[in-house]
């Protein structure tokens, strides 16, 4: 067996490759570099798993740890793999980085925070948007209760007729429609002394601030733009399911 191949032979400790002219970069999760003199080309036919997200970079998807959309249509976006390494990912390869990135996710891979099952509510009339959810949310915790609502106004009833153990760990209001139902949702909950704990987040669509400034002022938790694209939000409904099921300290419900 070649060098190469032995290198190869284990794809999973291999974080991200970056090539110039007909050397490669081999970038390794143990912190390892060993330069090869192999083009680019040569290990992304090699390595059928990794993408290709720039003419200088291949990457291992299972190590990538966030990333950044294009700002404008003819910009790069970048990706930062878990050892902290910010590489571009070029405009042509954006939708397809997106789109192999979803399709390689592995499911699940966190596990439920607590003993109890976390549960969302979204408040959406798009069944399409609801579906979304449930996907990115539970591609990250596969138990994860995903339930969908039409109005947000029967939400405080609805939720103060529950036991505090039974409230969801996290709603979600689309803002992109029914601007003024979510807005007057938010107020409601937020006034409930016993429902303002729970984290409540605006979904928005991009450039408009007028509704990310009244969502703050009605002490949203967060605010967050979405896309009109299934890849891109189901990813990153997955995103905040890391980010309040695994990063923050919720209220208790016990």
């Amino acid at each position: 067996m070649s060098f190469i191949d032995e290198l190869l032979d284990c794809p999973t400790e291999i974080t991200y490759l970056s090539g110039a002219n007909n050397y490669t970069w081999l970038n390794f999760a143990n912190g390892r570099k060993t330069l090869i003199s192999k083009p680019l080309r040569y290990f992304e036919t090699r390595l059928d798993h990794f993408i290709r997200v720039h003419k200088t970079a291949l990457i291992n998807p299972q190590f990538v740890r966030d990333w950044i959309a294009p700002a404008r249509l003819k910009m790069a976006g970048t990706v930062r793999m878990n050892c902290g390494t910010v590489l571009p990912v070029g405009r042509r390869r954006w939708r397809l980085f997106i789109e192999n990135l979803s399709a390689t996710a592995e499911e699940p891979v966190e596990t439920k925070p607590g003993k109890n099952d976390p549960s969302v509510i979204i408040v959406t009339d798009s069944q399409t948007k609801a579906s979304w959810v449930r996907k990115g949310f539970q591609s990250k915790f596969a138990n994860c209760l995903v339930n969908q609502l039409n109005q947000g106004e029967v939400i405080p009833d609805l939720l103060f007729s529950l036991p505090d153990d039974q409230l969801p760990a996290l709603i979600l209001l689309d803002a992109c429609s029914s601007t003024t139902d979510r807005m007057n949702t938010l107020r409601s909950l937020k006034e409930t002394p016993r429902l303002a704990s729970i984290p409540t987040l605006l979904l928005v669509p991009r450039n408009t601030p007028e509704t990310v400034n009244l969502a703050y002022a009605g002490w949203a938790n967060s605010v967050v733009t979405v896309m009109e694209d299934q890849a891109i939000f189901t990813r990153t409904m997955a995103q905040l399911g890391h980010f309040w099921f695994h990063l923050v300290a919720l209220p208790s419900r016990n």
